[in-house]
């Protein structure tokens, strides 16, 4: 994934087979991110006994830490960052 806004999708482990999957989206210069809002969703696309997550966002010099500890059906909205 690599769009208008620079952002680019570097990992995509949809099958992780036991292991930690991960998703890393990047932006090599926020100059070219879009001001307002950004929200970040979490989407279990497959049942695959799931039992929750953790979600780790750097943005800035922040980094924010999220844990959801029930089955994930469906979007969960787990944060909005300003920019």
């Amino acid at each position: 994934m690599s769009g208008r806004c620079g952002a680019n999708l570097d990992v995509d482990n949809t099958k992780p087979k036991g292991k930690l999957a991960v998703e890393n989206i990047t932006w090599k210069k926020t100059s070219k991110m879009m001001k307002g809002d950004y929200k970040i969703w979490i989407n279990q696309y497959a049942a695959r006994n799931s039992k929750g997550f953790q979600a780790e966002i750097e943005f800035g010099d922040e980094t924010y830490n999220y844990s959801y500890e029930q089955p994930v059906r469906n979007n969960v909205n787990v944060a909005t960052i300003h920019f």
